[in-house]
C-alpha cells in the first residue's frame, strides 16, 4: 500500500541522513586527528573524503562508518589507530594497495554504507623493527624515505617502533665526558652498515673512522625522526647504556671490573663493564642523561647485550652477579629516575 511504499521509500534516505549527520557532527580537529589525516594525505587518501575522531578507549581500536557517497568517519583510541582503520578498511574494500614498493587509491566516492563496528587490537603495544635493521642499507635512507616507513608504520597499526638512528651522537658525547678525544672516539666506531654489531658489542672500530658529519647528518635526522612518531602518537623504544666500553676506556681505567669478551665471528674482542662495578651505573645514568638532552624522554629503552656471544660468566655458574645484570641496565626504573629530570619522570 502507499504507507509501505512510502517507508520502503525513506528509510535508506534516512539511514543516510542519520550517516551524513554523524560525520557532520563529528568533533573539531584536534593535534591527534590532524596528524592522522596528515598522515592520510601522503598516502594519497583525500580528506575531505574522511573525518576522524580519537575516542580514548582501555584497548586500541578503530571504527569506521560510511555515508552514502563514500564519506567515512574513523574513529580510534589513537591518531595510530585512526590511520591503520582507514587503511585496513579501504585495502579490505579493494581500494587501496599500500606497500614499500608504491601505492595506489582507487576512487572510494562509490562505497556503499557501511558500519566495521569496533574493531579491537589484541595487544596493548605493536612493537617493529629491531637492532640489526639498522644495518644493511637502512642507515642510507633519508628524510623521505623515513616519513614514508613512519607512514607505513602506522597504516599496520605499529605505535611502538624501535628509534636507533642518531645515537652515535649521544656516544661521542659520552665518550668526550670521559675523557676521550675525538680521534680516539670516531676509530672506535664501526663505519656505518656495520653499527648495529657495534651498538650491541659483536665488533668495535671495524672500517672506522665513522666521520663527524656523518654523526652529525645522523643526528639531524633522529630529531625528524622521533617528532613525526611522537606526532602520531607513538611510543619509540630508544637506545640505553649495555656495558660496551672503547678499548681506551678500558685502558684508562684498569682498575675497574672490565672483561676482554670472547671474539665473535673472528673479529677483534670488545670490553663490556660488569654491571657491579660502580662506573656502570655512572655511565648508564650519563648516556640517558645526554639522550634526553639531546632528543627527549622515551618511555620505553634497549639494552642489547649478548648478541650471539658468551656471557662473561663461570660454566657452573659460580659468578651469580651476572644474574642480576637485568636490574643494572640502563633503562632500569632506579637508573631512569636518576638520570630524568623529576619532571618527566613522575
Amino acid at each position: 500500500d502507499y504507507t509501505s511504499m512510502k517507508r520502503s521509500l525513506y528509510l535508506p534516505l534516512l539511514t543516510s541522513l542519520v550517516l551524513l549527520v554523524m560525520v557532520d557532527a563529528a568533533p573539531a580537529q584536534t593535534r591527534d586527528t590532524i596528524a592522522a589525516r596528515d598522515a592520510l594525505g601522503r598516502l594519497g587518501i583525500p580528506a575531505a573524503r574522511v573525518t576522524l575522531a580519537v575516542k580514548p578507549a582501555s584497548k586500541p581500536y578503530y571504527r569506521v562508518r560510511v555515508a552514502r557517497g563514500g564519506h567515512m568517519l574513523v574513529e580510534g583510541s589513537s591518531s595510530v589507530a585512526l590511520v591503520h582503520g582507514a587503511t585496513q578498511y579501504l585495502q579490505r574494500q579493494g581500494r587501496l594497495s599500500l606497500s614499500w614498493e608504491g601505492r595506489r587509491v582507487a576512487p572510494i566516492s562509490t562505497m556503499p554504507n557501511d558500519d566495521t563496528g569496533p574493531v579491537e587490537s589484541a595487544f596493548a603495544l605493536r612493537t617493529y623493527l629491531n637492532t640489526c635493521t639498522f644495518g644493511y642499507t637502512t642507515p642510507w635512507w633519508n628524510w623521505d624515505r623515513w616519513s614514508s616507513e613512519i607512514d607505513w608504520m602506522a597504516a599496520r597499526g605499529i605505535d611502538t617502533p624501535l628509534a636507533m638512528e642518531g645515537q652515535d651522537y649521544v656516544w661521542r658525547a659520552l665518550w668526550r665526558d670521559q675523557g676521550l678525544d675525538d680521534a680516539t672516539i670516531s676509530a672506535g666506531l664501526s663505519a656505518a652498515p656495520f653499527l648495529p654489531w657495534q651498538r650491541m658489542g659483536n665488533i668495535a672500530g671495524y672500517r672506522a673512522p665513522l666521520s663527524a658529519s656523518w654523526i652529525e647528518k645522523k643526528h639531524q635526522l633522529q630529531r625528524q625522526i622521533l617528532a613525526r612518531m611522537h606526532a602520531l602518537g607513538m611510543k619509540p623504544i630508544l637506545p640505553a647504556f649495555s656495558g660496551y666500553v672503547p678499548k681506551a676506556f678500558a685502558d684508562r681505567h684498569p682498575q675497574a671490573r672490565i672483561y676482554r669478551m670472547r671474539a665473535w665471528e673472528g673479529f677483534a674482542p670488545t670490553y663490556w663493564l660488569d654491571p657491579s662495578d660502580p662506573l656502570f651505573a655512572t655511565l648508564a645514568k650519563r648516556f640517558t642523561q645526554i639522550y634526553t638532552q639531546t632528543y627527549g624522554p622515551g618511555d620505553y629503552y634497549l639494552a642489547d647485550a649478548f648478541n650471539e656471544m658468551v656471557p662473561p660468566i663461570a660454566e657452573d655458574g659460580s659468578d651469580a652477579r651476572s644474574a642480576q645484570y637485568g636490574d643494572s641496565i640502563a633503562n632500569s626504573a632506579a637508573t631512569r629516575a636518576a638520570a630524568l629530570p623529576a619532571a618527566v619522570r613522575d
